[in-house]
């Protein structure tokens, strides 16, 4: 069990729950400190109870928080999905990531901008205020990044 891995997977995971440390330890039913303590490297060695409290909380197995693959949210189930477009909110997304890549000078592939695009989009259609979310947008074009070694 690797912890680089379990401290990604939860702390990507927590992200995009829009949960904090101390909201999913509460949740989990742990003590203080103990989730925190994973993802700053103080616990090397989670319980399988503790693993199994997290998963529980995130929606996930522990499985899925050993794994080393990037976490894809649980955008994965609702990319299958067809979502109605909202004109306005979707040229908002693409008009951001473009000016944010530009600005950058960062240099994505085509798939990889339509794939941030899709998932920006479908995250922000499940928040009730539609604003960009510019640290989560950012958060994805690093991780589709780091996805492609660029």
């Amino acid at each position: 069990m690797k912890i680089e891995n379990i401290k990604k997977q939860i702390l990507d995971r927590i992200y995009l729950k829009n949960l904090s440390i101390s909201n999913l330890e509460r949740k989990a039913g742990l003590k203080k400190g103990t989730a925190r303590n994973i993802v700053s490297n103080i616990s090397q060695n989670p319980t399988i109870d503790t693993l199994a409290a997290i998963a529980s909380v995130l929606n996930c197995k522990v499985d899925d928080l050993i794994s080393s693959t990037t976490t894809d949210i649980n955008i994965k189930a609702s990319v299958e999905e067809d979502y109605k477009l909202e004109v306005t909110l979707f040229w908002e997304i693409v008009e951001y990531i473009l000016s944010n890549a530009r600005d950058k000078n960062i240099s994505l592939t085509l798939n990889d901008t339509i794939s941030v695009i899709k998932q920006a989009y479908i995250f922000l259609l499940t928040k009730k205020n539609k604003e960009i979310d510019r640290e989560f947008i950012g958060w994805l074009i690093d991780n589709k990044l780091k996805e492609s070694g660029l």
